[in-house]
């Protein structure tokens, strides 16, 4: 029974893995520094790492929705398709991806390398102890260099990349039924047009790419939202009967929740609060490695 459920056990490991809602809350790896998380090889599933690590790596996704919290060295995202990524890492790096988003707080510029069609805007996610990762990885989320991306496959005659425009971004916002009194927090600005057609701010550190003569134009920017129009949010638990999308809320429902979530960035104890909650509840539930996974498989 445990070699048939071995994979249930791989807190750093995900793989292989075809309509599934997999989640790790904050405090799930234990407080160890330096963790390196992997996931490859899924389809069609919802994974929410809450919990900081040190590298990522997100490799041959397909209809994926992916939250990469506070990572204090570099995320690389490789040969995925049709993915949606809400990610806050120092460095950035994605290849051969076509048809993705990507929500990003980047604390250098990002880098893309022969990848097609895929969208960015600012980190738009949420979940309890979110500020408090945030302090601890030493992210600013006003200095974000989302759109300042160097494309080491750039072309002159057009951007590979693109703004996701505002209506049809999405903010994520997770919670977990083993910490019913930690709403959701959201420690970056929220998202408007006016924060999608910003310039990126000056970069004091290099991004690592060679000094060559690639052309790296820019895409137009995003069009106007339609009045009363914005971010829809999508909500996410790890309830035994959460579906792995989540609910989709309109613009209209979420624009409430959204500015009663968002709280500044200073955490103090409540933040450090729910960050400890939820480890708790994640050690009870497995030796503080993994937290629950729920299972939605479609119709």
């Amino acid at each position: 029974e445990l070699k048939k459920n071995s994979e249930e056990l791989e807190a750093y490991w995900v793989r292989d893995r075809m309509r599934r809602l997999i989640v790790r809350k904050p405090g799930a790896f234990g407080g160890i520094e330096g963790v390196d998380c992997h996931i490859e090889g899924c389809v069609d599933c919802t994974v929410l790492l809450c919990d900081r690590t040190a590298e990522c790596f997100a490799d041959d996704l397909v209809n994926c929705r992916v939250l990469v919290a506070p990572c204090s060295s570099a995320t690389f995202v490789r040969n995925c398709s049709g993915c949606t990524f809400w990610v806050a890492t120092k460095q950035f790096r994605t290849r051969d991806c076509t048809n993705c988003t990507f929500y990003l707080h980047c604390h250098t510029e990002p880098i893309i390398e022969t990848s097609t069609d895929i969208r960015f805007a600012p980190f738009a996610a949420e979940y309890p102890g979110v500020a408090a990762h945030f302090a601890e990885a030493k992210f600013n989320p006003e200095r974000n260099f989302w759109s300042a991306i160097y494309d080491f496959s750039g072309r002159a005659d057009g951007a590979n990349w693109r703004f996701q425009p505002l209506e049809d971004c999405e903010v994520l916002s997770a919670s977990f039924v083993d910490c019913p009194n930690d709403v959701p927090q959201a420690v970056a600005p929220p998202l408007t047009q006016e924060l999608l057609t910003a310039a990126p701010p000056r970069s004091e550190e290099g991004s690592g790419h060679s000094v060559a003569n690639v052309p790296q134009p820019r895409p137009p920017p995003p069009p106007v939202p339609r009045p009363g129009r914005g971010p829809r949010r999508r909500c996410v638990d790890d309830s035994e009967d959460a579906a792995r999308e989540g609910r989709l809320e309109d613009s209209s429902n979420s624009d409430a929740a959204l500015s009663a979530s968002v709280v500044p960035f200073a955490p103090g104890a409540a933040a450090g609060a729910a960050v400890a909650a939820c480890g708790a509840a994640a050690a009870a539930l497995g030796g503080g490695l993994l937290s629950a996974v729920g299972e939605a498989l479609a119709a």
